[in-house]
């Protein structure tokens, strides 16, 4: 004579309790490794490397402008949430990345207006990016991360 149905579903989930928990573990593991590997933004970025130290002053830990900034090119400076550029600031709202490409929902303050925009990125390298104009194909412009002669 057989026990109760449930006898053997008991036994059952005694077998599978454990295995859902390693299985639950590993997913978990593998999620921080992913979080991990996400590309960091921050620093000084240009679109010519050899105008870094006539774009951007570095005192410190804390990196701005030079005075006469725009006269030797663009760039933007990213501190975590935080974008600058020679004429707004923008806040980071939210960050999706997919592969290689890194795309941004900022806030951003001209000091006459506020404006939502998105911001696309393709990552070349550690010290490399694209910024794509999602909607323009074939309209693009690339950034180096300047390095201001630190130890990395």
């Amino acid at each position: 004579m057989r026990g109760p149905p449930y006898v053997k579903e008991d036994r059952q989930m005694k077998i599978l309790t454990p295995i859902l928990a390693l299985t639950t573990l590993f997913v978990a593991s593998v999620g921080f490794v992913v979080q991990a590997k996400a590309f960091n933004l921050d620093g000084a970025w240009t679109t010519q490397a050899d105008a870094c130290k006539k774009i951007f002053a570095k005192t410190g830990n804390t990196t701005s402008f030079t005075t006469d900034a725009e006269s030797y090119g663009s760039g933007f400076i990213v501190e975590g949430n935080s974008i600058r550029g020679q004429a707004a600031k923008c806040t980071i709202k939210a960050r999706k990345e997919a592969g290689t490409m890194t795309h941004l929902i900022a806030i951003c303050s001209t000091g006459i207006m506020i404006d939502q925009m998105q911001l696309s990125f393709k990552v070349d390298g550690d010290n490399r990016i694209t910024r794509l104009f999602p909607g323009m194909e074939g309209f693009e412009t690339s950034y180096v991360r300047c390095s201001f002669g630190e130890a990395k």
